[in-house]
């Protein structure tokens, strides 16, 4: 039996600690405004499977996992061990079974893209953390970006 517990830890991380049995677990930690897109959908399929729901919180552990490409104690992490947490996470949220795997598969079969366009921005100093809280809904992850000043 999976579980996954959400903890706030000291109001500055967003801390997710999934656990395999009670035998321990991988502590992952998602650091304040950090930008995600929830689950990328395409609007044709919302009908089915909407950017936010039971899979919310599954859909922010992918996408920093997908943007850090670690985790700490964890050796050699790929791609696919992103997945593979996203996917525990779905069904451990309550994501129906079925509707999970579809999920699964999708990021499996189309989500190359994001994870080496990940690797690449992130070579070219980008940042996913938001130098400010958005103040409107068209505020964009450009305008958010940190300002490094000289």
């Amino acid at each position: 039996m999976h579980n996954l517990q959400i903890k706030n830890a000291s109001g500055k991380t967003l801390a997710l600690l999934l656990l395999d049995g009670g035998d321990g677990g991988v502590p992952i930690s998602i650091v304040p405004k950090f930008m995600t897109d929830y689950a990328s959908t395409p609007r044709c399929l919302w009908w089915f499977i909407k950017p936010w729901g039971k899979h919310g919180m599954a859909t922010v552990i992918h996408d920093w996992l997908y943007w850090e490409q670690k985790l700490p104690g964890w050796e050699d992490f790929q791609r696919k061990d992103a997945e593979e947490i996203f996917h525990r996470c779905m069904v451990d949220s309550g994501v129906g079974a079925l509707k999970a795997r579809l999920m699964y598969l999708a990021v499996k079969w189309f989500a190359g893209g994001a994870w080496n366009g990940n690797k690449k921005k992130k070579a070219e100093g980008w940042n996913r953390i938001a130098a400010r809280w958005p103040e409107k809904a068209f505020d964009t992850p450009d305008d958010l970006q940190v300002v490094e000043q000289d």
